[in-house]
């Protein structure tokens, strides 16, 4: 007879949680926390995809680089080239190799170094 007192109090309670969570809206929806997700930025980076990873590619390697057109993160999507750009990060300056999802808009760039590739 406790185990039944037990679980009808817990459905109780369940119950309550339920109508004032319907009614106030407590707890997040699926919905919310997929678009909360959807606009983190990735917090590890791949080789080149970060400043301080840098690649350090010759003139050949770096064609191969503008050519492989990445796949977006979020759909999978091919990417796009974008115009390059150059940025100076400590006392370098690096070549930003940067590309467009044509689907969802999303940027990738991918950082190199340049005295590799004008030396090359």
């Amino acid at each position: 007879m406790e185990i039944v007192g037990t679980v009808v109090v817990v459905a109780i309670v369940v119950a309550i949680g339920l109508v004032v969570d319907r009614r106030f809206g407590i707890l997040p929806r699926p919905e919310r926390l997929r678009a909360e997700e959807s606009r983190k930025p990735a917090m590890t980076f791949q080789a080149g995809e970060a400043p301080a990873t840098a690649l350090a590619p010759n003139a050949a390697a770096l064609a191969r680089l503008r050519a492989a057109a990445p796949r977006c993160n979020l759909d999978g999507a091919a990417m796009a080239t974008a115009p390059d750009d150059t940025v100076r990060y400590g006392d370098r300056e690096l070549l930003v190799l940067r590309f467009r999802c044509a689907q969802c808009g999303a940027a990738r760039a991918v950082y190199c170094h340049t005295e590799r590739v004008n030396n090359a």
